[in-house]
């Protein structure tokens, strides 16, 4: 956490006044930015972030869909037939992979509700009204356990971890994987080499809108940042580092494997990255909604377990759902998480 060790830390935007080529703020995209003082607690930049990630998003082996006569679906009613379609031609296929753990349901049900209500969880993360015992969670939290009670979702997807969900889709048995952003490397042609990924051609998508009337939605956050701290003794150099790491030719070193997306303002990827042309649109739709997210992926990890938990006990016994809101509210009330600013 920044706010653990922002004292030991060089503030970045005099340290760049003083060595830099031009202002942190000229280089690096103004929501990174934002986002990296939040951490801090102070509004001031300790760490400049190298890029920023998110969920939940649809990654598609194409080959497969071709196969099957299939188009990547936008909402609930093309997902389903999208499901129907490979059950009926192809049963020895999963259609939607993704781990069952607790805390990847809390993410798809947060991407559900940003898609009906956008800024919903910004408005619950720092206490700005936000609520679960509130009809835009509950809206989302229905939808969400009704992918499984509508079979569009398989219930036994519960079952599978996380490198399993992996496995599945990168061994072509699987149609459509759910995961985060940071699973892009699957889109990436030096990655899919370096790794022994046999896929030849994947993209991916915003997750198909559930809530009708809705719109696509992510949470995105920074990952991974660089900062100098007071006693260095080559702060000139450090900070030539910084900007050769995160809008300098250093980024090249690093870009291809999709893990983020560039926080370097007006940045895009070398189209030789994708096997298609196809691929780097798609990969550009997704970086676009990544940078204008409608909220935070600022998670509180230990209570992302309790809602994940909640909707398991709505998808397998039918537990009522505003019964589990309110559950969720006063969990959240507690003072028993982390989610303290």
């Amino acid at each position: 956490m920044v706010t653990l060790v922002k004292d030991y830390l060089e503030p970045l935007s005099a340290l760049y006044s003083q060595y830099g080529t031009a202002p942190i703020e000229a280089q690096l995209a103004s929501k990174a930015l934002e986002q990296a003082k939040l951490l801090a607690g102070d509004d001031t930049l300790y760490i400049a972030p190298m890029g920023t990630l998110g969920s939940v998003v649809a990654y598609y082996n194409l080959d497969l869909m071709a196969e099957l006569g299939l188009e990547v679906p936008k909402d609930r009613g093309e997902l389903a037939a999208f499901v129907k379609t490979v059950q009926e031609k192809r049963p020895d296929l999963v259609p939607v992979a993704f781990t069952g753990a607790n805390w990847f349901l809390d993410e798809i049900f947060d991407t559900i509700v940003e898609q009906g209500s956008p800024g919903w969880f910004n408005k619950l993360r720092y206490n700005q009204g936000g609520r679960f015992d509130m009809p835009e969670a509950t809206a989302g939290f229905d939808a969400t356990v009704a992918l499984f009670r509508d079979g569009i979702f398989g219930k036994d997807t519960l079952d599978l971890d996380y490198g399993r969900s992996v496995e599945l889709f990168q061994q072509g048995k699987a149609v459509m994987f759910l995961q985060g952003t940071w699973e892009m490397g699957t889109l990436s042609v030096p990655f899919r080499k370096a790794n022994g990924v046999k896929l030849e051609n994947v993209t991916v998508s915003p997750l198909p809108v559930m809530i009708e009337g809705g719109t696509p939605a992510i949470r995105s956050f920074i990952e991974v940042g660089l900062a100098v701290p007071k006693n260095s003794k080559n702060k000139a150099e450090a900070a030539k580092f910084l900007e050769f790491m995160t809008t300098g030719e250093g980024v090249a070193q690093w870009d291809d494997t999709l893990f983020v997306v560039p926080s370097k303002q007006g940045y895009s990827l070398p189209s030789a990255y994708f096997s298609s042309e196809r691929t780097a649109k798609d990969y550009g739709v997704v970086a676009d909604l990544l940078r204008s997210a409608s909220s935070d992926r600022n998670n509180v990890s230990d209570f992302s377990n309790v809602v994940g938990d909640a909707l398991i006990q709505s998808i397998t016994s039918d537990a009522p759902v505003d019964q589990q809101l309110q559950y969720l509210q006063g969990e959240w009330d507690s003072g028993r998480y982390s989610n303290a600013l």
